[in-house]
């Protein structure tokens, strides 16, 4: 894919979108490893890799007491803190297809999650500053990355 701006990229929860979004951050995959060393080892510290973690997501939002997607976040941290599906698509990106025909193709990443903070922030009553909130979404399980 070529470089693109992110502009027009959208977040859905548990398929209501998440509107006024400022930043939308990917997970943070990471993955443990568990030591194997013994005295087999011949001096050297051994290890195979361990489970993975696909981490948190941050949304930060420009706050819209009103808007659905927002709601939906606040009352999955509040009340339920059920695991709903969350979508993150990025806008549509024209590329130069093969023989020079433009072709464009459109990225998501899907992920099960759940509100694990939130929402935060600094409403920023003495400046000019529009008020903004951050969720942190925890992400359980995988992440399907699929292209359209």
């Amino acid at each position: 894919m070529s470089k693109y701006l992110p502009h027009g990229a959208q977040f859905t929860f548990d398929s209501i979108a998440v509107g006024g979004l400022v930043s939308i951050g990917f997970p943070d995959a990471t993955k443990e490893e568990a030591e194997t060393t013994d005295t087999d080892s011949g001096g050297q510290r051994e290890f195979i890799p361990g489970l993975r973690d696909f981490g948190t997501v941050e949304l930060t939002c420009r706050h819209d007491p009103e808007d659905a997607g927002q709601s939906a976040l606040e009352a999955n941290f509040l009340a339920s803190a059920d695991v709903k599906e969350c979508v993150i698509t990025l806008p549509i990106e024209a590329s130069a297809g093969s023989g020079g025909i433009p072709s464009t193709s459109q990225y998501t990443y899907t992920f099960d999650g759940f509100v694990l903070a939130g929402p935060t922030g600094d409403l920023g009553l003495a400046d000019s500053e529009a008020a903004q909130v951050t969720f942190t979404i925890r992400v359980t399980g995988a992440v399907a990355k699929s292209s359209t």
